[in-house]
């Protein structure tokens, strides 16, 4: 029993010490910021298909869960999850092309943060 939980609370600790330098590796890169992105976001958006488009509106600025999403695209979850990871990574090529670059994850988190911001 010892060897086991001592195995267990390597492995959290493990995972634990990835997780915060994932963070700390999103935290010090030179992407540009929510402002940056809310300057250009609906021109953006417009030039995502309607299907993408209405994917990503209901994730990040109406705050659903991807069975939310799912169910109101007629999708299963895992479709809706597809769907709102290639709209991102669509979106991602958009601000590209103008100029501003950073990962999906950053576009994920931008987009969250912009949407709460203009509640």
């Amino acid at each position: 029993h010892t060897a086991r939980n001592l195995a267990l609370m390597t492995v959290r600790s493990e995972v634990r010490r990835r997780q915060r330098e994932e963070i700390a590796a999103t935290m010090n890169t030179d992407e540009p910021g929510p402002s940056v992105v809310a300057e250009h976001l609906e021109s953006a958006m417009d030039q995502l298909p309607p299907a993408d488009r209405d994917a990503l509106v209901l994730r990040f600025f109406e705050d659903r869960n991807l069975r939310d999403v799912g169910h109101e695209l007629g999708l299963t979850e895992d479709a809706a999850r597809m769907r709102v990871n290639r709209a991102l990574e669509k979106l991602r090529g958009v601000f590209g092309k103008l100029g501003i670059t950073g990962s999906a994850a950053w576009l994920g988190t931008t987009l969250t943060t912009s949407a709460t911001a203009s509640v």
